[in-house]
Order: structure tokens, then sequence, then C-alpha cells
């Protein structure tokens, strides 16, 4: 770093290197002569400006260019309001009710649709919540601790939700297209055993960036958002995004498109077994 100091007979250069050493002071500098020396010495000057490959200086350079409007921000926090409100009564209504409906209590997919609902209420009390302020503030103002805390339950809530609705998924499809299977494959223990796997991989999969080892939980300024970050130039989003959400989509669809198949395959039996044998008469058996 070069630092000058200028009197007003001539202009005395002090060059600063690794050592540093005090320059001498002129009080009878003018401001006339400050101005001058500025303007002359401007091309000359060494401005050290972050560049885009310094982690702190390319999220600020960035955070810099990226603008929300304010009235989006209001939007976005009025909205996360109203689903906090409806999201919480509405499941909590469906999760009183179908654990007290005798008839649907033990049923397979009522466990899962409990689950679900339960899934969805953790994500409507806690990540709403946080999202909420993080609008209206414009900013994360809630601390280190919360900004891990919303990640985590934000992506293990999103993959928890997937999974239970791949489980209600095959339910359906093993019931319409392998009705034989459904009561050995579906009893109570093994119920449980699959909800508890849902959890557990859902959530695990955040224990690597929550702890530092795969990624990490962090503020990214340019969208004022507490999410995964790159940790050592890894970070575990392709493997959530693979498991979490691209795979238990697939099942999803190769499920309901199953199903859509069976079912429109038993309407063509009964169309034909109808033209075969008329819409009133039975068809004799052979013999």
């Amino acid at each position: 770093m070069v630092v000058r100091s200028l009197n007003l007979s001539s202009v005395e250069v002090c060059e600063v290197t690794s050592m540093t050493l005090p320059c001498p002071v002129f009080p009878a500098v003018t401001m006339e002569a400050q101005t001058a020396a500025l303007v002359e010495e401007a091309p000359s000057i060494n401005h050290s400006t972050p560049s885009v490959e310094d982690d702190s200086g390319s999220q600020g350079d960035v955070a810099r260019l990226i603008h929300y409007p304010r009235s989006a921000t209001i939007f976005a926090a009025i909205a996360s309001i109203l689903f906090i409100v409806v999201g919480i009564l509405g499941n909590l209504i469906t999760i009183v009710a179908l654990s007290k409906n005798r008839k649907l209590r033990f049923h397979a997919t009522t466990a899962f649709v409990i689950s679900l609902c339960v899934s969805d209420l953790l994500f409507c009390s806690i990540n709403l919540p946080l999202t909420a302020s993080r609008y209206i503030h414009e900013a994360w103002v809630l601390g280190d601790a919360l900004c891990s805390v919303f990640p985590f339950f934000f992506y293990g809530n999103v993959a928890t939700s997937l999974l239970n609705m791949v489980a209600i998924t095959v339910n359906r499809y093993i019931l319409i297209a392998h009705h034989n299977l459904y009561d050995r494959v579906y009893r109570q223990h093994f119920i449980y055993l699959m909800i508890a796997f849902i959890w557990l991989f859902s959530f695990g999969m955040m224990v690597p960036p929550l702890l530092g080892v795969w990624g990490q939980l962090g503020l990214d300024p340019p969208t004022f958002s507490c999410t995964i970050l790159k940790s050592n130039g890894s970070s575990p989003k392709k493997f959530l995004f693979l498991f979490g959400f691209l795979l238990p989509m697939i099942a999803i669809i190769a499920c309901y498109s199953a199903i859509y198949y069976k079912v429109k395959q038993s309407r063509r039996n009964v169309a034909a077994h109808t033209n075969n044998c008329g819409p009133v008469m039975t068809c004799a058996s052979p013999g």
C-alpha cells in the first residue's frame, strides 16, 4: 500500500511496505492542495476491490445487485401468515378427526395421512413464521441458531411430506393391483416401521450439513435466506434433490400411472363381459 502526504512546496512520498512507517505530518496543507493532490494521484491509487472468487466479497456484490420490491416482500409476508393460520388449524382438525374415528383409526392410509399432517403442521408452525419474519424485515434478524433450524426443518419437512405421499400412493397401488398382498404388507408393526423410516431418513439427510460434515447451514445474503451452503466446495443439495424430491415424484407418477392402467384394464374387462353376456342375463358356466 502506498501512502502519500503533501506540503505546500513539494510532494513527499512515504511508501509503507510490510513494515509500518509513520509519515510526517504537514499541518499547513490547505484544502486546495489536498484536492489537487487527490485529483493528480487518483489514477495511480490501487483500489482493492473484492473479486468474484472471494466468498464474502462476491456475496456482498451479489446482494447489492439483487433487489426485491417492497410490495413483493409484503405480499409474501401476508401470504405466509395466512398459510400459518389455515395450515395449523386445518392439519390439527384433520389429525383429531382421523384419530377419533374408530373405523379409520387403524387403517394404513390413515396412519400415513396423519404422519403427513404432522409434517405439514411442523412446517406451518416453525418454517412459515421464520419466513414471514424474513420478508417483513427483508433481512435475517433471528440469529445464527434459528438460521440453522430453518433449513433443517424446511428440507426435512419437504422430504417427509413427499415420502408420506409416496407411502400413500404405494398403499393405494397395492390395494388395487395386488389386493392379496395388502393384509400381509400393511400389518400394524410394519406401518409403524414405514413411518419411522420416512422420518428418520428425511431428517437424517440433514444431519451432515447441520454438523458441517457435508455442506453447512447458514445465511445466503443475496436472498436473506438461511439455506444449505457449500463447505470445502461441496454441498448435499444434489443428493437431497435426488432422494428427497426427484425419486419420490417419479414413484408417485409411476404408481398413479399403474393405478390408472389397472382401473382402465378392469373397465375394459367389465365392458367385454357385459357385451358378451348382455346387461341383464348372466353367462352360464360351461359344463
